[in-house]
């Protein structure tokens, strides 16, 4: 396999960001890899380690990514995110994606609608615990 990030063929795993100080690598990849299945898993991977610094640029993934699987990838991974500091936050903003119709990029699939309530509905029994 390949070992260089920039590598369309670069694989992820979680082992190689357990450390914070490879967050901003991982913030990279979520921004910039040129490939749609890279920055999905680098999503996933965020929520697999509960990075929680990093909900801002999910957030960003889920409105500007130009792949509807790293958006998909990002809005599931701020519905597992449930720290009770960010879970408000994370809501208002999926709230927001559905009815702002700025987004449209966003909301021409109806499967990141379907994604968004699903995420909604995790971070609602999850405020409905703590």
């Amino acid at each position: 396999m390949a070992q260089d990030p920039e590598d369309s063929e670069y694989v992820l795993t979680a082992e190689q960001f357990k450390d914070p100080t490879t967050w901003e690598k991982l913030r990279t990849i979520l921004h910039t890899h040129p490939n749609s299945i890279t920055r999905h898993e680098a999503c996933f991977i965020v929520g697999e380690l509960y990075i929680t610094d990093l909900i801002p640029d999910l957030m960003q993934v889920a409105t500007k990514d130009s792949s509807v699987v790293a958006r998909h990838e990002a809005i599931e991974t701020l519905g597992t995110m449930e720290e009770p500091d960010d879970m408000r936050t994370i809501d208002n903003f999926l709230t927001g994606l559905i009815v702002n119709k700025n987004h449209d990029l966003l909301l021409d699939h109806e499967d990141i609608i379907a994604t968004i309530k699903i995420a909604q509905k995790c971070l609602a029994r999850a405020m409905n615990t703590s």
